[in-house]
């Protein structure tokens, strides 16, 4: 019944929708490769998920309908036809069992017909517009607020704070990966953001489209760091920071929130300090990495060039963040 399982040595797009479904909802400690094909790597983050999500099936890394159908309801309704490929998760029910939930099938199959026609569809609140991904987008002074295509329920707040190149860039990073658009509330600010310049906008959104926020983490890219630091205290979730300009003066905020993500660039412009001479942004990201290990976070060092950054971030994170 359904398709043959997912095992090493598969290849093709169910995978790579295996990985990134994973990547999204999986809670892996680290974003695994979208390669399409079924790697030790990817077993092992199955292992992981089959484990905490508690599955009867078989926990050997494979990925049949019970797992298919788990992940599935965690990543929400765009993975249900790629779940619907492996079977039934019922199917060793016996026939008097299958036949008595049939009716309720049949019911549960309308209703999710009718869910799919209402989010292709998505309600638009006066002044908003429709984006690219069936998103709504709504612009409240300085800031861009985009709300998901089927916003009735619970979805994460994702705060974005750009750089000197203004938030038109992490717009575009954020549709880099469509996920951000689909299953999260988004706020768009630049370099000088403040929680209080949106916040009365988006409680007015919230409350037209029905809408509550279920966790809120705040990033800042760049210059755009400093404004994820004055508002570090806004996130109860995480808070990314992108490559961003540090100062030492921030680093008693670092904690087990903290994603830390950087190029050191030890060539970067001096500040005095107190305790050192000629104290660079690049020394004080070199600093930040350990501290922020220490604090509970994640950080690391990698070589991807800053203008890029935002796209990186997002896509190696955003099962963290959302």
């Amino acid at each position: 019944m359904g398709a043959p399982k997912l095992k090493p040595g598969s290849k093709g797009k169910n995978v790579q929708l295996l990985q990134e479904f994973l990547n999204l909802k999986g809670k892996l400690p680290n974003p695994i490769e979208e390669s399409g094909e079924f790697t030790t790597e990817t077993r092992d983050a199955v292992k992981l998920f089959q484990k905490n999500s508690r599955l009867q099936e078989e926990r050997d890394g494979t990925v049949g309908p019970e797992t298919a159908n788990a992940l599935a309801k965690l990543v929400g309704p765009r993975a249900a036809s790629w779940a619907k490929t492996f079977g039934d998760a019922d199917d060793a029910k016996s026939d008097a069992d299958q036949k008595g939930g049939a009716d309720a099938d049949k019911k549960n199959a309308t209703q999710q017909g009718a869910g799919q026609t209402q989010a292709a569809k998505p309600v638009v609140v006066a002044g908003g517009n429709l984006g690219k991904f069936k998103n709504v987008i709504h612009v409240a002074g300085g800031y861009v607020i985009s709300i998901p295509p089927n916003p009735a329920g619970k979805f994460p707040l994702v705060v974005l704070f750009a750089g000197d190149t203004k938030k038109g860039v992490m717009i575009d990073a954020a549709a880099a990966s469509p996920d951000y658009f689909r299953d999260a509330i988004l706020v768009f600010g630049e370099r000088d953001g403040n929680f209080s310049g949106f916040q009365a906008q988006l409680n007015k959104l919230l409350k037209a489209y029905q809408t509550t926020i279920g966790s809120t983490s705040v990033c800042g890219y760049s210059s755009g760091g400093q404004a994820a630091f004055a508002n570090y205290d806004q996130a109860d979730h995480k808070v990314g920071l992108i490559d961003p300009n540090i100062k030492s003066r921030n680093f008693k905020k670092f904690d087990s929130k903290t994603i830390l993500s950087i190029n050191p660039r030890k060539d970067a412009w001096p500040w005095a300090d107190p305790d050192r001479d000629h104290y660079t942004i690049g020394d004080a990201r070199v600093d930040a990495v350990d501290l922020v290990k220490k604090a509970g976070g994640y950080s690391e060092i990698t070589g991807t060039a800053h203008d890029v950054y935002p796209t990186k971030f997002l896509k190696d994170f955003r099962g963290k963040l959302i």
